[in-house]
């Protein structure tokens, strides 16, 4: 039973070391199918966006020249500004996939090094399934005590394989969002020019990044995880008590990695 645990929670990091360093080219047809929507659909957005704030800022410039009446070289410098600001927003517009790409390629580094620097470790070598079989041969009450610490191993096996499902879930609508970033990320980009806009590009960023570094905080909690195990594992001083462990510790898995995308987010200042 213990080595089905462990297989349990050796399942979930072969999947997820598999994901969490993957570039966008893992789903090849939907990598290209996101950048199509953002080239054939969000640019053309964004252009409009972007030519819409530049009149504006040029519509200010000319007010205040009306109000200087030509006589500073102040007006004039906004103006440059301005064209400057603006130019180079259109090219981030035109490179909004390779930068993304890039932002995305250092968040792998740090998953890459996490996993690296972190080994990932056995349950079973904490706890020995010798150890296991001391326990079922101390249990007293017969049969019947038998079948109810059997029970309530099988609903520990159940919460680990529950585990799994939840982490699998979240590795695989991460990659949903990012896909989605990647779609209509000109549009918000558009929006950096403006001092009013400019927050929502800045969010749609941030955001951006912490799903990026969502790899990185899962890596570190399933990394981490086997050891916190281990510990609830080795205090435990009956099957049961075992059992209870593996269970709670597997519901505290599954909750730590559905907050990781939040976790991520507040690392980069995000929402």
């Amino acid at each position: 039973m213990l080595e089905a645990i462990d297989y349990a929670f050796s399942i979930m990091g072969n999947f997820t070391g598999g994901f969490l360093t993957a570039s966008f080219s893992k789903f090849g047809a939907v990598n290209t199918a996101m950048r199509a929507v953002s080239d054939d659909v969000a640019k053309p957005v964004a252009y409009t966006l972007l030519a819409i704030l530049l009149l504006l800022d040029l519509y200010q410039v000319s007010m205040q020249i009306s109000q200087q009446g030509g006589n500073s070289m102040a007006p004039a410098t906004s103006v440059l500004r301005s064209v400057l600001k603006y130019g180079v927003v259109k090219w981030a517009i035109d490179n909004a996939s390779t930068l993304l790409s890039a932002i995305f390629s250092t968040c792998i580094s740090i998953t890459s090094g996490i996993e690296s620097h972190l080994t990932a470790s056995s349950i079973a070598s904490f706890f020995s399934t010798e150890e296991l079989k001391n326990m079922v041969n101390g249990l007293t009450g017969g049969v019947l005590a038998q079948i109810g610490s059997l029970i309530v191993l099988l609903l520990a096996l159940i919460g680990a394989y529950a585990a799994v499902v939840s982490v699998a879930i979240i590795v695989m609508s991460r990659f949903v969002q990012l896909y989605i970033y990647l779609a209509f990320a000109p549009i918000p980009i558009s929006m950096l020019p403006d001092s009013h806009t400019c927050q929502i590009g800045i969010g749609f960023l941030k955001g951006f990044t912490g799903v990026c570094l969502q790899s990185a905080v899962i890596a570190l909690t399933l990394r981490m995880f086997p050891y916190f195990m281990a510990t609830f594992m080795t205090t435990a001083d009956s099957l049961v008590g075992l059992a209870f462990n593996t269970l709670l510790m597997s519901f505290a898995l599954a909750a730590a990695l559905t907050t990781s995308g939040a976790m991520a987010k507040a690392l980069v200042g995000g929402g």
